[in-house]
């Protein structure tokens, strides 16, 4: 069973192509793990910290939300991703204790005393990670992208998330701008690098289109009604357009030891056969009023892989495209 409710994404007439994906992302954007931002990247939207105590520190972990919506009975907790094995809350904390034996001698009675307590392990609200289930779609006629995120866990870099929650259907409407929204109290920009959405590592749901890039990119190659932006978030004019696909640069390089230069002229641009993954930029917000989680999709960039003489293979995007529902 792929998922226990059918997303409704999946039965949109209009969506061409759908598959799940699963990401994982930075669950503290303070946090610092090196190992990890290669994976994928952030950049901070909006933190606000609440009142605590003379001791306390602020705690910006989406993962202690989460704890604190779970502990709550705010949000379905289940046992696996496909949400079909409900699993309560107390059930879920039992995943996190383990009992501690520990014998003590009487010198008095010469009795030995067992007492068995409870040590807890590291907490879901500890988890450095988040993990997604998505739903992401394309839909040939914009050609634009959407997500629907599923579910939802707390894990850790070696281990699978322990259990899995259900966001709840709440109608959450972003204002105009967050920064002044006293409800939007946590605001992240995530961007997947090497976590990015590949053919291997997505499980295709629904197809009537072909090879999924290789159509998005045919779609916006000629129609310039469809806006396009580079990496500083200008939009693409129609004279530049061209070169975002197919165009020749020249490439100088200085030998030291024959004090000459070698010119080399090469075609630069979206080859087919060098598309590699979809990189997908997404918003998330917390609406502290409602416990609630909004997820939206940003923006998405199909990426090549770039070798240039001397260089090593990176991934490379050429420009971006925003989504519909931003």
């Amino acid at each position: 069973m792929l998922h226990a409710q059918h997303p409704k994404g999946l039965q949109d007439p209009a969506t061409d192509w759908a598959a799940m994906v699963d990401l994982t992302f930075q669950a503290d954007p303070l946090a610092s793990p090196e190992f990890w931002r290669k994976e994928s990247s952030l950049s901070i939207l909006k933190l606000s910290a609440e009142q605590y105590g003379i001791r306390d520190l602020p705690d910006f972990s989406l993962n202690s939300k989460l704890w604190q919506a779970a502990r709550s009975g705010q949000w379905e907790m289940y046992a696996d991703a496909e949400l079909t094995r409900p699993l309560a809350f107390e059930d879920a904390l039992k995943k996190f204790m383990r009992p501690d034996t520990s014998i003590t001698f009487d010198p008095e009675t010469y009795e030995e005393r067992v007492s068995i307590n409870l040590e807890s392990k590291r907490l879901p609200f500890e988890a450095p990670l988040v993990r997604v289930r998505q739903l992401l779609t394309y839909h040939n006629t914009t050609a634009s992208f959407s997500i629907q995120t599923l579910a939802i866990a707390p894990c850790w870099e070696d281990e699978q998330p322990p259990y899995w929650m259900k966001l709840p259907n709440y109608l959450s409407v972003l204002p105009e701008s967050v920064l002044d929204a006293p409800d939007i109290s946590w605001g992240i920009r995530y961007t997947t690098e090497g976590n990015s959405p590949t053919e291997d590592r997505w499980i295709e749901l629904k197809n009537t289109t072909g090879p999924l890039l290789h159509r998005f990119l045919d779609r916006i190659r000629l129609d310039t009604s469809i806006t396009l932006y580079d990496a500083e978030e200008n939009v693409v004019s129609n004279t530049k357009r061209p070169c975002l696909f197919s165009c020749f640069d020249t490439i100088r390089q200085f030998d030291p030891q024959t004090f000459k230069e070698h010119v080399q002229v090469v075609e630069t641009g979206i080859d087919l056969e060098l598309l590699h993954d979809l990189q997908l930029i997404e918003t998330w917000f917390w609406d502290k009023s409602q416990n609630n989680l909004i997820i939206r999709l940003w923006a998405v960039a199909p990426r090549v892989a770039m070798n240039r003489p001397g260089d090593e293979l990176q991934m490379q995007a050429r420009f971006f495209r925003k989504c519909e529902e931003e």
